[in-house]
């Protein structure tokens, strides 16, 4: 059976990325396998639009996989899964406020939600190019 045939497959794969990101934002210390790099490199991150972009990019990966894992011929475009992903970006941040080394911020939740509806649009984008046999 092929991999990216494999209802099984897919959704075990989405989730372990779901649980990578979910430690990632919730986890007090994220970055705490770094060592004693890691105070330098979380206020490098938390300081630049860099942390915009992990959250963008980590919840447009985490809605492509959705939509991938959800196979092909599921018909509606706008899903419950849709509205997981997006009531999920905001209780991840909510989560947050409540872990004394981490916080609730406006602009990680616009990120997250960006992410999450571009991520969106990407993997419907892809699915109906691959359903319609057109090349990438």
């Amino acid at each position: 059976m092929d991999l990216l045939k494999s209802s099984t497959k897919r959704w075990t794969g989405t989730g372990i990325y779901f649980l990578v990101l979910s430690h990632s934002l919730l986890a007090p210390s994220p970055l705490w396998y770094l060592g004693s790099l890691e105070p330098a490199i979380q206020d490098a991150v938390t300081n630049r639009m860099a942390d915009f972009w992990q959250h963008l990019v980590g919840f447009q990966l985490l809605a492509m996989l959705v939509y991938w894992a959800r196979g092909p011929g599921y018909a509606p475009a706008v899903s419950a899964w849709l509205l997981a992903l997006i009531a999920y970006a905001f209780l991840t941040e909510g989560l947050q406020a409540m872990i004394p080394t981490r916080s609730c911020e406006l602009h990680d939740i616009s990120a997250n939600l960006l992410g999450v509806l571009v991520g969106w649009c990407i993997g419907a984008t892809l699915s109906r190019w691959s359903t319609q046999g057109l090349a990438l």
